[in-house]
């Protein structure tokens, strides 16, 4: 926060600070902080992969996913972002099979099947 205070124009400042909220699980303040190095450098990949695994910590994957898309728009090469954003849209697809199994079983006791 002192460098921050001592220089707000630094990106890297923000994303260090965002990891620091990210280890004592302030998320919101990881992804503000995040959101104001994109802001002063929309080309910082370490700021959207933050507020990405930020948001995943708050169970907002869809936002978590469309910060992954905006990242690859910009740094459209980056495997580790590629492989990231491909693992959480197949464990939100899991997800969303897995509770349709569930409600799927849940009707057939009901019918008594």
């Amino acid at each position: 926060s002192s460098a921050i205070e001592a220089d707000p124009t630094t990106p890297a400042y923000y994303t260090n600070r965002a990891s620091a909220y990210m280890m004592t699980s302030d998320f919101s303040s990881a992804v503000s902080d995040c959101n104001k190095a994109i802001e002063l450098d929309p080309t910082l990949t370490k700021a959207y992969v933050r507020k990405a695994k930020a948001l995943l910590a708050q169970g907002n994957t869809t936002d978590a996913i469309a910060t992954y898309t905006q990242c690859l728009v910009k740094d459209p090469g980056n495997a580790q972002v590629t492989k990231e954003k491909k693992e959480t849209e197949e464990a939100v697809r899991r997800l969303a099979l897995a509770r349709q199994c569930l409600a799927e079983a849940a009707a057939a006791a009901g019918n008594g099947g």
